[in-house]
């Protein structure tokens, strides 16, 4: 399989992801850095992964698909938890 818009291309009715790792960032996330210094985060109307991430899920949505995420998680909550 593809990209993410692939997926949700090809799957029917429902799709869920089980995510049980403490974090799941590539080497760099601006938006977490930004938040690990205490700064203040972009509105996710300027966050462009944010954005294409919501497209994905309301087009899916609309047409009568349903998304489901689950994340396990321990205690205490990784600063990537956290944010």
């Amino acid at each position: 399989m593809g990209s993410t818009e692939d997926f949700f291309q090809v799957f029917r009715r429902s799709a869920f992801r089980l995510e049980a790792l403490p974090q799941y960032l590539g080497t760099s996330d601006p938006a977490f850095e930004a938040f690990r210094e205490g700064r203040r985060l972009l509105p996710l109307s300027q966050r462009p992964s944010k954005q294409r991430w919501m497209r994905l899920v309301a087009e899916a949505t609309a047409a009568g698909k349903r998304v489901y995420r689950i994340h396990l998680v321990d205690l205490p909550l990784s600063p990537y938890l956290e944010y």
